[in-house]
């Protein structure tokens, strides 16, 4: 959690520079791409459990979704 990381959590740093720069110190030699399948791959689903509970607590309190995601992964839902 470097401050190039910081920067492109909160919108300060474009997702190109920040994987451009990510890419040199993984040493990571495929395509952007290739980069972004891998950075969206953490998706794999919802977590059962976790819908069933929230639908149970919406029925008596008020429910929020809050996120730090990014535009690469919020292009990718």
């Amino acid at each position: 959690m470097d401050s190039a990381y910081k920067q492109h959590e909160t919108g300060a740093l474009s997702s190109q520079a920040y994987f451009a720069g990510l890419k040199r110190k993984l040493e990571f030699s495929g395509d952007d791409q290739a980069f972004i399948k891998g950075w969206n791959a953490l998706f794999v689903g919802e977590i059962e459990e976790t819908v069933k509970l929230i639908s149970v607590l919406s029925r008596d309190i008020p429910v929020y979704l809050l996120t730090n995601s990014n535009p690469t992964h919020e292009s990718a839902w």
